[in-house]
């Protein structure tokens, strides 16, 4: 629900995207404090017009969201989520949805481990669900042999 006491908290390598109602989405991101990285994995949405944040879903860092639910590739459901990361490529298609691979976060928790996430999802706005697209669900995927150079 959109409030003027609503706000996303301070992070750093946030995925964000704007949808084609011209509202600006922010997802995860996170920060380092006392030489660990916390990552957060909250779901928040801006309405230019009414200036105000709506908190859509997700939590903090070492919630019960924490690790992704993957579910049923290619399938949206509620419940499914990419869990905890920062950093991610993403970009929207012509349908306002996102689209969003890889970043870092945790290899499970409450291990604050991070790895390299390999995992392609898409939200969409109209429906509020995310979709798990492809890519494993363990991260941490290695080049295969052929791509690594030797110097």
């Amino acid at each position: 629900m959109f409030a003027p006491g609503n706000t996303p908290g301070g992070s750093e390598f946030i995925n964000n995207w704007t949808d084609l109602k011209g509202d600006f989405w922010l997802y995860g991101g996170g920060y380092t404090w006392d030489g660990q990285t916390l990552i957060w994995d909250g779901l928040w949405e801006f309405e230019p017009t009414k200036k105000e944040w709506a908190w859509i879903a997700g939590g903090g860092q070492s919630t019960s969201s924490a690790n992704g639910v993957y579910g049923t590739k290619g399938v949206a459901e509620a419940g499914v989520h990419p869990g905890l990361r920062q950093g991610s490529a993403n970009w929207t298609d012509s349908q306002g949805r996102l689209w969003m691979f890889g970043g870092l976060g945790y290899k499970y928790l409450p291990s604050l481990e991070t790895i390299s996430l390999n995992d392609l999802w898409m939200f969409d706005p109209t429906s509020g669900l995310w979709t798990w697209m492809g890519g494993s669900v363990l991260g941490g995927a290695a080049a295969p042999a052929a791509l690594v150079l030797a110097f």
